[in-house]
């Protein structure tokens, strides 16, 4: 393996993963992206439950906010309140990801940050001693290995405040990525029919003076043309599948297949009798299985069999019968012997050959040949577009909530150590044709954090296999310069274990950036 894609580098400094910038936060590198506040009005007296739009709850009791003076509060309040996940909404809002302790700066990996605070006219408010607020925080990171950390202002540094609760899944994500996988989109192209006789007999009904027609066959199969479907000749599968409420034979459905389906010459061979001589008969048939596996989906199998049968002799007796014609009365006139031949079958059922494929029943051939070929593609059209759009709302929706109690208002962090496991240490330089540029930031979306590097800290950085990463400088007119993520995948990986550095060549972006998705579209986040 040449080249491994999905690298994951990790710009931190040398001792450590030390990083010993000067941090100011809460400076947004591009200003049109910093994440806006969301205003709610109520009565400092009566509490309030808000319900965010990203589906966080916040409860605040009744008297539970304080002036500068220490004085409870009375009538209308204005709680201002943001949140962010993951390491684009940090970048956005300028919020650092490092962490002190000890004398060594790590990294964090963040399951979400909220800033918030309350104000009366011009005042700031507090919270009031011996009261809390209790949030329910929704999280689009999942797990339980996350602490909580609030923002020192005085000492510009993230403090641990206490283990998180156990977080508690989504039930209502749940149900919709349950909802959502129940709905197929088949696409046209993507179904079959498996044996084109046996579709004939149900087309017209095993009325066999159409079914022998050459002029109607024809038709029928400019007919199933139409609709763009792969047609097989011999896939015989007359075993018993479950299509709703009710089984049917698999050849008189229409099925949608999820796999690629390439026929052994053997289904194409003759059946029937293969005498070697007078004494043996040998004779090829075909049998199925239809099995349905946990999808839904069924596993359909075809076997070639044969069985051998051996012609014996036997003796038999035929018997003259004598009638007395008075008494009526039978008896045994004369008895003559004849041989006769059988056949007895020595053994049955030998499979000489199996052939396999997966497929999903779609709709019986009778009912899906009574809609049009051009209202079946805009369905399957219109389907997957109601379906994307639900996908693209469930994303959008959190994997967990993570319950927390504050006494204080401030900018809050639920967060872990990032470890990177595997990494090696490499000389780097980011360059911008003959410039180059003052600071590097670094994202990794999937595993949520970023890094932010000056000149001298890039010099000796950390680089492990991960996942795929977004590199890139901010220019003075807010434009960027950015490390394509195709490049980022060609990286010769071991070539960079044999010479420990590397020349990352920026590509420029003229335009100013004005929105976060322009960013992730450049980015291609």
């Amino acid at each position: 393996m040449k080249n491994l894609p999905f690298l994951l580098l990790a710009l931190v400094a040398l001792s450590g993963w030390q990083c010993t910038e000067k941090k100011q936060a809460f400076q947004p590198p591009i200003p049109a992206l910093d994440i806006p506040y969301t205003t709610y009005e109520f009565a400092a007296e009566e509490g309030a439950l808000i319900n965010h739009p990203s589906g966080t709850q916040i409860i605040v009791p009744p008297d539970a906010l304080t002036d500068e003076d220490g004085n409870l509060v009375k009538g209308k309040v204005v709680l201002k309140y943001r949140e962010l996940h993951g390491a684009i909404d940090a970048f956005a809002a300028g919020a650092p990801l490092e962490y002190d302790s000890a004398g060594t700066t790590y990294q964090f990996q963040t399951a979400g940050m909220m800033d918030i605070s309350a104000q009366q006219g011009d005042r700031e408010l507090s919270v009031a001693s011996g009261k809390e607020i209790d949030i329910t925080f929704a999280s689009y990171q999942k797990g339980d290995d996350y602490s909580f950390y609030e923002w020192d202002e005085k000492a510009g540094k993230w403090v641990f405040k206490r283990e998180a609760r156990p977080a508690k899944p989504n039930a209502a994500k749940k149900r919709m990525k349950d909802s959502l996988e129940s709905v197929r989109a088949v696409n046209p192209k993507d179904l079959m029919i498996l044996h084109f006789g046996e579709a004939l007999d149900v087309y017209f009904n095993y009325q066999y003076n159409k079914v022998y027609d050459k002029n109607l066959q024809a038709n029928f199969r400019r007919l199933l043309d139409t609709y763009g479907m792969s047609v097989y000749e011999n896939l015989t599968v007359n075993a018993p599948v479950k299509l709703g409420k009710s089984h049917y034979p698999a050849y008189t459905l229409v099925w949608q297949k999820l796999e690629d389906i390439q026929t052994p010459q053997w289904l194409s061979e003759q059946l029937g009798y293969t005498s070697s001589n007078s004494d043996t008969n040998e004779y090829f048939h075909l049998t199925s299985t239809a099995d349905m596996q946990k999808d839904g989906s069924y596993k359909l199998s075809i076997q070639r069999r044969k069985t051998k049968q051996v012609r014996q002799s036997f003796t038999e007796y035929d018997t003259t019968w004598q009638v007395n014609s008075r008494t009526k009365q039978r008896r045994v006139g004369k008895i003559e012997p004849r041989t006769v031949y059988r056949w007895k079958t020595v053994y049955e059922n030998k499979v000489m050959n199996t052939f396999s494929f997966r497929a999903r029943p779609y709709m019986r051939i009778s009912e899906f040949l009574r809609r049009k070929p051009d209202n079946l593609s805009k369905e399957y059209e219109q389907l997957v577009q109601i379906m994307n759009e639900q996908s693209r709302k469930i994303d959008e929706i959190a994997e967990v909530f993570r319950p927390i109690s504050i006494s204080n208002f401030g900018f809050f962090n639920f967060d872990k150590i990032m470890k990177l496991p595997g990494a090696i240490e490499i000389m780097a330089d980011f360059r911008l044709q003959q410039e180059q540029p003052e600071r590097i930031y670094y994202i990794n979306a999937e595993q949520a954090f970023k890094i932010v590097l000056t000149k001298e800290q890039w010099k000796n950085i950390y680089i492990a296999p991960g996942q795929t990463t977004h590199i890139f400088a901010v220019m003075p007119d807010y434009s960027i310069a950015y490390f394509p993520v195709e490049d980022w995948r060609k990286l010769d990986w071991y070539r960079l274990l044999q010479s420990k550095s590397y020349t990352f060549n920026l590509k420029k972006y003229d335009n100013p950036i004005t929105t976060r998705e322009q960013l992730q579209k450049i980015l291609q986040m």
